[in-house]
């Protein structure tokens, strides 16, 4: 990974070492990203006993508090700006509903996939919600790829005329802004509008941040 040109965040963890530290509150946020770890190389067994033994430190009520201290403070301010990642209604608010699942279920797989067939099977979400989820998070992943490879399509949009749209007014990879919902339709075959694509945004957002609640109730009712 350290040969690709992509910005990686690591941890390191030795067999048996000391992990006291994941009860402190200073340590909360790594916690979801080991419990949704996967294996690429090495033993299975080694990770899970990892997962086993952070749940085991971690408290489990503090930790839900401060995933719900997270959620609360999304909030949806404007319609017209939207943030994919971190964002109300983004990829993040559904991650800190699926993150309490993993920590109040214990479920085995961090795969986002995986908890959807969970959360259908137990019907906390029914199976045209699983639809609607994949879709909009399908929609998330394809536009925050486009926005990250942006300067790839400068060319192109030069030679198709779109002069206004070669340059992105923002750096920023993880805001949708005109410019690149604009660019975005004229490049990806997927919407034939600007209406359409502003309209499944919408429908997207609220769809995430409704069905995050759901679940959300569901693991309080389990956990006060």
């Amino acid at each position: 990974f350290q040969d690709l040109d992509l910005d990686i965040a690591s941890q390191y963890f030795e067999l048996n070492e000391d992990l006291t530290r994941f009860s402190q509150t200073a340590a909360l946020h790594t916690v979801p990203s080991i419990l949704e770890g996967r294996v690429l190389l090495g033993k299975m067994a080694h990770l899970q006993k990892l997962k086993q033994q952070i749940l085991l430190i971690c408290p489990k009520e503090k930790m839900i508090r401060f995933l719900l201290k997270q959620l609360d403070e999304l909030k949806l301010e404007n319609n017209e700006v939207f943030y994919i990642k971190d964002g109300y209604g983004g990829v993040r608010h559904i991650q800190f509903a699926l993150w309490m699942v993993l920590i109040v279920v214990n479920h085995d797989s961090g795969n986002s996939s995986d908890l959807f067939r969970f959360l259908r099977q137990n019907d906390w979400i029914s199976a045209l919600d699983e639809t609607r989820l994949n879709q909009s998070l399908e929609l998330y992943l394809d536009l925050r790829n486009f926005i990250g490879l942006y300067d790839l399509f400068k060319e192109r949009l030069g030679n198709m005329g779109f002069d206004n749209l070669v340059h992105r007014h923002t750096r920023e990879s993880n805001l949708l802004d005109d410019q690149s919902c604009m660019a975005f339709l004229k490049l990806k075959d997927r919407f034939t509008t600007v209406d359409f694509l502003d309209r499944f945004r919408l429908y997207s957002i609220h769809t995430v941040a409704r069905l995050a609640r759901s679940i959300v109730g569901n693991i309080l009712d389990r956990t006060i």
